[in-house]
């Protein structure tokens, strides 16, 4: 199985490239390393260093190379930050990932898992968090995720893409 992992010099990133390759998956890693770390990418991966909101460089990702499943763990994780620059966490984490799910859609790949976060519930009203639980962010971190979530689920419906978003 080869796998693409966007984000994977980041923390969360670099941890599931050294447990796919450690399950024998062929790993392809995109990165820009603004806010990753070259040192932490496990060197049996192949690292390709680049923006995902520039189309042409995530067309040529997928023309180059056949995966089989995307992990994306590219974005801003700052919720802070995103109150005083809300225009990076929506460009980032928007519009990077709508190119990654466009590029899948037209090279037939359908296997998509999307690292969101707990924020796109705001305040939780209960605790533990339930699936069901009203989605109202507070901040554009949490509303950048939430909008990538709603941008899969439309591509489920349309183009059957499979996808999973963890939280």
């Amino acid at each position: 199985m080869k796998i693409l992992v966007t984000g994977g010099a980041g923390y969360i990133g670099s941890f599931m490239v050294k447990t796919a390759l450690n399950k024998g998956m062929e790993v392809v890693v995109v990165d820009n390393l603004e806010r990753g770390s070259k040192e932490a990418i496990d060197s049996r991966s192949t690292l390709i260093v680049g923006d995902l909101r520039n189309k042409n460089f995530v067309g040529s990702i997928f023309s180059e190379h056949k995966f089989d499943a995307v992990v994306h763990f590219a974005g801003y994780i700052s919720m802070g930050e995103s109150v005083t620059n809300p225009y990076i966490y929506f460009d980032n984490n928007v519009n990077a990932s709508l190119n990654v799910i466009e590029g899948m859609v037209k090279n037939n790949l359908n296997n998509f898992i999307f690292s969101s976060s707990a924020g796109i519930y705001g305040n939780p009203i209960g605790i533990p968090i339930a699936e069901d639980h009203p989605k109202n962010p507070t901040n554009p971190y949490g509303e950048s995720k939430l909008m990538v979530e709603k941008i899969l689920s439309w591509y489920g419906k349309i183009y059957n893409l499979n996808f999973a978003s963890l939280r």
